[in-house]
This record gives structure tokens, C-alpha cells and sequence, in this order.
């Protein structure tokens, strides 16, 4: 806008008009305002073929042109986000799981974020979480509201009787005590199957069985201790309304528990799908599901992890293809299954079961993908191979790790361990000015298990390390 109201003469109002057409791309209004750009510079004594040289630049800096107020807000923004993120890591989580608390995609995202910055998610407990996600010693704490079905009213009283009354002494005293909070049936059973009431030494599936004999039981309870109110003869009534004796049964199996998690939290609390092949995970998946940008293109893959999503579509061609997700610990990837080899998978392929998967990394369409080729034994599964070990060293301006000592301690731990694996050093520049990626020359051992590298994790001079 001020390019056009100093080279053509242009008034802000008329500039704005310009900007317009360039920004909605309306080729018809743009030619108008070139003819009246070019005729406003002439007056300005500005050469013809001048003007039209910098009308050819203002069009495609339209297309990404940012003002400057705008650039400055949102730098402040993200200073003081990622300020709060680097010192108070486990309140800032939680402030942006309470903002997304009815997003259960979001909550999924953000609670793996929270791991992977060492912040514990503690799961929802009727005497410990608060409505929305609280942070306690440095754990973050499941909020009620982030509970499937269970509204700001219901969790709000729960927490309002908590404070005035103490903790719930267990089930029944809970029933007992929020009977008027508009609590009912399917509340319960969502907050059963959340696990809320697990450190009252309650079993999940032992109160799902008797919960409507239990409902039934605070009801006659509160109808008698109201008839009981009023009466001239309270201080001679001694009857005890009988206490509610439960019906035990065993616990629901795991994979049921974790399935209710998963549907009512968007995450998994008590374990995962995938606990039994965790060996298999650590020692046999090549790709790293939680980076990515680190994957080579082209290049195949062992991903073991479970299948979240599952769908087959019909091609222009007439023939089946399909699509999923998988998901491991450290993250998730799409997959893209060609007809050929569904023909031969189909009858294995199903949600919610852990495979092993050979396929193809592909990001040449802007979202990364697995283009499965086989389903592998896990059995038949090798330790995976790295062939490089990425060390990024601390920022320069923690000075204080840069000591003799701390770059002896860090040679030392790299000579200790010898083998196939080439080290490459990425070295942050002073300033902020981006890093150096300097090959070290020399060779160590990094098996696919994490302790074969917390050597070099734990050095005061190492930011980050990975294998590739």
C-alpha cells in the first residue's frame, strides 16, 4: 500500500483497493489498477517501464505478504508460548489440554506432547482431579470435563462437595453424597470406566454390576434421612438405615479396560495394546513414528504398531485399495494400501490389532505415509540396524556446559562405545543462527534399545540424540 502511494500517487483508500484485487487474485480488476499504477507513476516522474517492473513484483508478494502489525503480535505470541512452554512445561500443557478438553484428537495430540517433554498425565480420580487439568508436584492431572459424558455441572458439584465435605470415603459415601448433582446412570458408568474411582480399591466391571441396586440403595437412603428431618421424635430414632453390601465379581479383562479408556479419554491410562510387543517395537521399528521429518523418502521401513483406523474405497479402475493409521508409542502414521497387495492382506487387516508392517516411506504429497508391501512375523523380525547417531550438542550460550571437563566426559563416552554406527554432531551457532551438521569421523556402538544410548543422553553437554 505505501509502494502505491508513493510511486503512483495512489491515496491509502485507493491502495487498499489494489491490495484487494491482489490479494482475491481478480485478474480483471488487477489490469485496471496496472493501466491506473502505471499512469499515477508517470506523473510522479517515474519511467513506464519501471512502474511496470515493480506492479510485476507486488502481485505475487500479495499472495504472502504479512503486515506488519499483524508479524509483530503474533512474534509476541509465540515468544511468550514458547517462553511458558520452556519453564513451566507441565502448566503450560495443561492450559492447552483444558482448551481443547472437548477435543478428544487434540487431547490425544497434546497429552503424547506432554510425555514426550517428560511431563506425567495422572488419570482422572474422583478425590484428585479437579474439573479441568491441573497441575500438581509437577504432574499434570486429568480433568473430569475431559470425560466423555460427563458435563461442567456434574464435575463442578463433584469438586464443589469434595471441598466442603473432604474426600469421598468410597463408592457408596460418593453416591450418597452427590445424589442431587444431577448425577445419573450414564454418568456413573462413564466415570467407572474412566477409572476414577480406582484408588477407592474399587473394581471397575464389580461397580458396573452393581450399579443400579447401588443407585437404588442411595436413593431409599436420602428418602429416609429426609423423612427423618422435622420429626419430633429424631432424638429418639436410632435406627441405622443398613449399609450396602456389594456383589463381587472379577475385573473386566485388559484389553475391555483399555478399550473403555481409549473411547472415553482418547488415550490409554492402565497400559497399551501394544505392552506385549514392546520388545519387538524397541528392537525391530525402523521408523520413528514420533519424527517423521526424519525419514528418508523412498526408503522402506519396519513400523510394528496398531492399526487405529481402517477403510478400503473403490478405485476409478474398479478395484479396492485402502487407507488406515498406525499408531505405536511415539506416534502415528498413515498408510496406503495398493490393490494388489490388498488382495493378499485383506483377510488379516482389522482396527485395533498390533502388526508388523514393511512398506515404503512416501511424503512427495506433503503428508507423510507408509505404502504397506507385506505383513511381517514378528518372530521372524531382526534387530533393527542404524546406521547413524545424531548428537546435538546443548545451545552455546549455556556456557557453563561447555567445560573441560564436560567435552573430556563426552569424548570418553564416545570411546567407550565402538562400532558400526557413523556419529554426526549438530552443533547449534551462536545467536540463534541455526546449526552446523559436522560428520565426527569416527564410528560407535547403538543398538535399537534406548539404554544402549542414555550414555550420551546423559551428558551435560547433549541436548538431544537420535538414530537414524
Amino acid at each position: 500500500m505505501q509502494v502505491a502511494q508513493r510511486i503512483a500517487g495512489f491515496s491509502l483508500g485507493q491502495a487498499d483497493i489494489l491490495r484487494r484485487a491482489m490479494g482475491k487474485k481478480k485478474l480483471e480488476v488487477l489490469m485496471k489498477e496496472k493501466e491506473k499504477f502505471i499512469a499515477g507513476s508517470l506523473k510522479q516522474g517515474f519511467k513506464a517501464e519501471d512502474a511496470d517492473r515493480i506492479f510485476e513484483i507486488l502481485i505475487p508478494f500479495a499472495g504472502y505478504g504479512f503486515n506488519k502489525s499483524h508479524a509483530a503480535a503474533y512474534s509476541v505470541v509465540a515468544y511468550r508460548t514458547a517462553y511458558l512452554k520452556a519453564n513451566y512445561p507441565a502448566e503450560f500443557m495443561a492450559a492447552n489440554l483444558t482448551n481443547e478438553i472437548n477435543n478428544t484428537d487434540k487431547l490425544t495430540q497434546y497429552i503424547s506432547e506432554a510425555k514426550a517433554i517428560g511431563r506425567k498425565v495422572l488419570p482422572p480420580d474422583i478425590n484428585f482431579s479437579e474439573a479441568k487439568f491441573t497441575v500438581e508436584k509437577g504432574e499434570i492431572v486429568y480433568g473430569l470435563l475431559g470425560i466423555k459424558g460427563v458435563g461442567e455441572g456434574v464435575a463442578e458439584a463433584i469438586v464443589a462437595e469434595r471441598g466442603a465435605h473432604g474426600p469421598y470415603a468410597g463408592f457408596m459415601d460418593f453416591l450418597s453424597r452427590t445424589g442431587g448433582a444431577g448425577m445419573n446412570k450414564k454418568i456413573l458408568e462413564c466415570l467407572i470406566h474412566a477409572g476414577c474411582f480406582d484408588s477407592l480399591g474399587c473394581r471397575r466391571k464389580e461397580l458396573m454390576l452393581n450399579l443400579e441396586r447401588a443407585l437404588d440403595w442411595a436413593a431409599a437412603k436420602l428418602e429416609h434421612e429426609n423423612s427423618r428431618q422435622g420429626s419430633l421424635f429424631d432424638m429418639a430414632d436410632e435406627t441405622v438405615f443398613p449399609p450396602y453390601l456389594m456383589e463381587p465379581c472379577d475385573e473386566y479383562g485388559r484389553q475391555e479396560m483399555l478399550d473403555f479408556e481409549k473411547s472415553l479419554l482418547g488415550f490409554y491410562f492402565t497400559g497399551h495394546p501394544m505392552d506385549e510387543f514392546k520388545m519387538v517395537w524397541e528392537r525391530s521399528s525402523t521408523l520413528d513414528l514420533g519424527h517423521l521429518d526424519r525419514a528418508t523418502q523412498d526408503r522402506d521401513y519396519v513400523v510394528v504398531a496398531m492399526m487405529m483406523e481402517f477403510r478400503e474405497i473403490l478405485t476409478k479402475s474398479g478395484k479396492k485399495m485402502a487407507f488406515g493409521l498406525l499408531e505405536d508409542y511415539a506416534g502415528s502414521i498413515e498408510i496406503v494400501v495398493f490393490p494388489d497387495t490388498l488382495d493378499a492382506l485383506r483377510p488379516q487387516l482389522a482396527t485395533d490389532r498390533v502388526y508388523c508392517v514393511k512398506g515404503t516411506f512416501d511424503a512427495s504429497r506433503g503428508k507423510p505415509c507408509l505404502q504397506v508391501k507385506e505383513l511381517l512375523d514378528p518372530s521372524s523380525l531382526k534387530e533393527k540396524g542404524w546406521r547413524e547417531v545424531h548428537i546435538r550438542l546443548a545451545p552455546p550460550e549455556t556456557e557453563a556446559s561447555y567445560s573441560e571437563e564436560s567435552l573430556i566426559q563426552l569424548r570418553d563416552a564416545i570411546y567407550s562405545q565402538p562400532g558400526p554406527c557413523a556419529l554426526i554432531f549438530h552443533i547449534p551457532l551462536k545467536g540463534g543462527g541455526g546449526e552446523a551438521i559436522v560428520p565426527a569421523g569416527g564410528h560407535i556402538q547403538c543398538s535399537a534399545l534406548d539404554r544402549d544410548v542414555a550414555l550420551f543422553r546423559s551428558q551435560p553437554l547433549v541436548d538431544e540424540v537420535w538414530r537414524d
